[in-house]
């Protein structure tokens, strides 16, 4: 104090202005690293299995062949055989050239101057054939693995356009066509037979309303508790982490690619870390992270958001688990990014009073 007068407070609306001015830098540079890595991961994850509603499946195998299976992997994407060793099995392209070759050691070669060779590289074939790879052309052949084991993106045994088949009324499960592709298993003509089938999708409600648990915790926030909130992106990143390498692992491992939308999950870990360090001396160094940290986990939830009513899921986890873990990060990602950005971290009274007086209010 002085002469009689107290020093003038700081304006509010300055205040306002300052967090609102943070709020708009860290938003803006979060989006546009994001949005480079969403570009990424779509590229990335353009031959990987994705969630779908169809599903192939071998029904057999004809004349039967002992030590020697076939199964589709990722829902309808993937044909795998399996060869134990002195078996030799010839897998024909679609215009009948040799294109997959098995020897009786466990060698498995690819010729790639086969047509499905460059066919088989999209879901949907959109893939030119260079100049010179026809049906004269001598194979080159290129050995791939040594465990008599591989995996290709057939065209035949899952459906070939985004829109819905014709035969599929789209309200229950039905059979979209039978297909057969013929391969050479000791110089012997063998069959594998199997079905594509269409399944109508879930309701997304179920494991939206599971995943609410995760709000739970918030109720007992207050600005007091910022480590709090740092706990639950930590969390949250944690399991959206465990989420993708569980979908990465759906894919066989030599279409699988770089998991770029791990990125998320990782970065929202670390920033949770660091604003659970920061939040005792740097408060509002900790709010911009955790801004940044709950904007990843929303993100990454839209991203993989399909999961909640998609039938068939080619991952490595449990469906129901995956499902509630994906709503799970979704609302942490979106409570933990609205309390920071729109003000609701000011505030000095704990949620859960609020909540109270709101239910009072409306009750």
């Amino acid at each position: 104090m002085v002469g009689g007068s107290r020093l003038p407070r700081r304006d509010t609306s300055s205040r306002v202005s300052a967090v609102f001015r943070t709020v708009y830098r860290t938003l803006s540079t979060a989006l546009i690293a994001y949005g480079l890595i969403i570009v990424s991961a779509g590229s990335a994850l353009a031959g990987a299995a994705q969630p779908t509603n169809y599903e192939s499946i071998v029904l057999r195998v004809s004349p039967a062949a002992i030590g020697i299976s076939f199964e589709v992997v990722g829902g309808d994407a993937f044909l795998t055989v399996t060869v134990e060793h002195s078996h030799e099995v010839l897998i024909p392209g679609y215009f009948n050239e040799p294109y997959v070759r098995i020897d009786a050691d466990g060698s498995v070669y690819v010729n790639e101057n086969s047509q499905a060779f460059f066919i088989n590289e999209d879901r949907y074939g959109l893939v030119p054939i260079p100049v010179g790879v026809d049906l004269e052309s001598e194979p080159a052949w290129s050995l791939v693995a040594t465990d008599g084991r591989y995996a290709w993106l057939d065209h035949r045994i899952h459906w070939m356009s985004e829109d819905l088949p014709p035969a599929v009324a789209g309200d229950q499960r039905e059979q979209v066509f039978p297909w057969e592709i013929p391969v050479l298993i000791d110089g012997v003509g063998t069959s594998v037979i199997g079905e594509l089938v269409w399944i109508p999708s879930h309701h997304p409600a179920p494991s939206l309303m599971a995943g609410l648990i995760a709000l739970l915790p918030l109720l007992f926030w207050s600005p007091r508790r910022s480590r709090l909130l740092a706990a639950v992106v930590v969390t949250s990143g944690g399991i959206a982490s465990f989420v993708t390498v569980a979908q990465v692992n759906g894919t066989p491992e030599a279409a699988r690619g770089l998991p770029v939308i791990l990125v998320l999950p990782v970065l929202a870990v670390a920033l949770g870390v660091a604003a659970f360090v920061r939040a005792a001396r740097r408060r509002r160094f900790a709010l911009q992270l955790l801004l940044a940290g709950g904007l990843s986990l929303a993100i990454w939830a839209l991203l993989t958001l399909n999961v909640l009513w998609l039938p068939v899921l080619p991952s490595a986890m449990n469906p129901v688990m995956e499902r509630a873990a994906v709503a799970f990060v979704l609302w942490s990602g979106i409570a933990v990014t609205c309390l920071v950005a729109f003000g609701a971290v000011a505030s000095s009274r704990p949620l859960a009073q609020r909540a109270r007086r709101l239910s009072k209010w409306l009750l």
